[in-house]
């Protein structure tokens, strides 16, 4: 075709073609941007199956037994809460169920399922070093627990027995100082009583003494001759 001034120019049909390759061309683009972005988001569920795969063999190996999400994450096997997946354990298995973007993945969960057995051993390994040292550090915090309860065990017992044993010899003393308070007062009242007999005795023998003694004299004083009457007148014996 061409214009009036002679130029050479586009037909319609030769437009319309052109079109269609770009319409074609624009199909391709938008297919392959959303293959890309489904493969991203495919990629984005596979690594958060297999993070919850590595956390729950480590929880496996530190617990011996599965965990939930929150178990998971209180036990620090998880940084957060999955927002992909939900964690379902039902015994001694587990099962991941993908959600939200990862639900309408085709084969996003068998994807998920495969991958949650497919376990980096380096981080296993890393989980078991994790884990072992927790253990050992629990059994060592453990000990200390029981050595320091045992000492404060020990030492309650020789508290208790040092005190009685000082109770028993203060009692033991008590009765001591007791029984020799009651020899004294025993040794005094017989020293008393001795005292007062003795007392008794010597005032018997001075009593008995001195009325010897007042019968001797009464013994050796001549009996008195009676005085013969005076026949006397005026003053003048009678001749």
């Amino acid at each position: 075709m061409r214009t009036r001034s002679g130029q050479a120019g586009f037909t319609l049909l030769e437009l319309l073609v052109v079109v269609a390759v770009l319409g074609a061309l624009s199909g391709v683009a938008v297919v392959g941007v959303n293959a890309f972005d489904e493969q991203a988001q495919s990629s984005v569920c596979a690594a958060d199956a297999r993070t919850i795969a590595t956390a729950q063999e480590a929880a496996l190996l530190g617990g011996g037994a599965y965990l939930d999400e929150d178990g998971l994450v209180k036990a620090g096997y998880l940084r957060d809460a999955s927002t992909l997946h939900d964690i379902t354990v039902a015994g001694e298995l587990y099962s991941l169920t993908p959600v939200d973007a990862c639900v309408d993945l085709d084969g996003a969960e068998l994807a998920s399922a495969e991958l949650a057995d497919d376990v980096d051993e380096e981080k296993v390994k890393e989980a078991e070093r994790a884990a072992a040292e927790r253990t050992a550090e629990e059994n060592k915090a453990a000990e200390k627990q029981k050595a320091e309860q045992s000492a404060a065990a020990e030492k309650a017992a020789a508290e208790k027995a040092a005190a009685e044993d000082a109770a028993k010899k203060k009692a033991e003393e008590e009765a001591e100082a007791k029984k020799k308070a009651e020899e004294q007062a025993e040794a005094k009242k017989k020293t008393a009583e001795e005292e007062a007999e003795a007392k008794k005795k010597a005032d018997e023998a001075e009593a008995k003494k001195k009325a010897d003694e007042a019968e001797k004299d009464d013994a050796a004083v001549p009996p008195k001759r009676p005085e013969r009457p005076q026949n006397r007148v005026d003053g003048k014996p009678r001749r």
